[in-house]
C-alpha cells in the first residue's frame, strides 16, 4: 500500500502568534490555526496515569505527514477528525534515494 493510502486523517498544523508580554514580562500571544488541512496518520503509541498528588494522563502519538508540509516543533498538531490538539516533541523528515519522502513526528497529549 501507498503512503498516501495509509494517510486517512486531517492534520492542521497551529502556530503561536506572539502579540506582547503579559503583566509578568512574559511573551504573550495566541495559538492560531494556519489556513489549510493536510493528509496524515495518527497512532498512539503508550500511555500513562500519575496519581501522586494529582490526576493527569500522559500520550504519546506518532504521526506521518507528507513532505511538503511546513511543521516543526514550535508548531501544535490538530488531529481534526477527533479534535484533539497536541504538542510537537520531535519532527523527523524521512528521506529515500530521491529526497524527503514523508515527515515523521513524535506528539504528547496531557490532559
Amino acid at each position: 500500500m501507498s503512503l498516501a493510502g495509509l494517510m486517512a486523517h486531517t492534520l492542521q498544523v497551529y502556530r503561536n502568534n506572539p502579540t506582547g508580554t503579559d503583566d509578568y514580562g512574559h511573551p504573550a500571544g495566541t495559538i492560531d490555526p494556519v489556513l489549510g488541512t493536510h493528509p496524515a496518520r495518527f497512532q498512539h503509541h503508550n500511555s500513562w496515569e500519575d496519581r501522586e498528588g494529582r490526576l493527569v494522563q500522559v500520550q504519546n502519538w506518532r504521526c506521518y505527514t507528507t513532505a511538503d508540509v511546513d511543521i516543526t516543533e514550535d508548531d501544535m498538531a490538530y488531529w481534526v477528525e477527533e479534535a484533539r490538539l497536541f504538542e510537537i516533541l520531535v519532527v523527523e523528515p524521512v528521506a529515500n534515494s530521491t529526497g524527503t519522502h514523508h515527515k515523521y513526528m513524535m506528539l504528547q497529549e496531557v490532559f
